[in-house]
This record gives structure tokens, sequence and C-alpha cells, in this order.
């Protein structure tokens, strides 16, 4: 099954696969930007990621692609390849590796990071 949603539960998938919630870290996520209605959205990701405000890469996140046609293409070709790397890869590295790329935030000398309303404020823990 192929979900199409609203923004708000586009969210919510991105926010269960980078926290690593059961069933999610393996799940294609594919924004449709038909003719470019989402072109604004993907400048604010690219803005965002050169800030230095994601842990990671957007495309980490989620893909995009221009039609639906292109989107089911993409999403087939990730689950395919996710099924063959399951098949190479041995079940107890498997969990392992669906958490690479989450646990990205560093605590070396006790500084976290938060973001509020658009900036980005550093607190001492």
């Amino acid at each position: 099954r192929f979900p199409i949603g609203t923004f708000d539960e586009f969210w919510e998938s991105v926010s269960g696969k980078c926290l690593g919630m059961k069933g999610m870290t393996d799940k294609p996520i594919c924004l449709v930007n038909v003719d470019g209605f989402y072109d604004g959205f993907l400048l604010q990701m690219r803005r965002t990621e050169e800030a230095g405000m994601l842990y990671d890469p957007s495309e980490s996140y989620f893909h995009s692609e221009k039609d639906p046609e292109s989107a089911l293409k993409w999403c087939i070709n990730q689950i395919k390849s996710l099924k063959e790397q399951k098949q190479t890869i041995p079940s107890n590295e498997t969990n392992n590796q669906a958490f690479n790329g989450y646990n990205t935030l560093k605590n070396n000398d006790k500084n976290t990071s938060m973001i509020s309303s658009g900036s980005r404020k550093s607190e001492r823990s």
C-alpha cells in the first residue's frame, strides 16, 4: 500500500523515520512535486541544510519527484534495494543499520542544540 496524505501526515512519517519508530526506518518517503507545487518548501529545506539546522542531508529524510509515476518507480526501487540489503545483512546487524544516521547528535562538550521558531539556540545542559 502506498499512502497518500496531507502535509501533516508527511511530517509525521518523516518524524517517525528519523526517530527510528518501529516499521518506519526502512520506509521510502517521496514527496510528489506536481507542477512545482512544493518548490518553495524544497528550497527552504536546502537553506535549512546549508545553515546547519539539520543533522543529516535532507535526502536522508525524504525524496521528491515531479510526477506520480516517477515517485512510484522510485519507491519501488527503494523497496527492492532494501529487500536486497536485508538478504545480505545478518539479522542481528539489520537493527543496528536501521538506526545509523539517526543518532548523529554529539554531546562531546555537553552542548545541545534546540530549534525554536526558526532560530537555532545553543544551551548548556
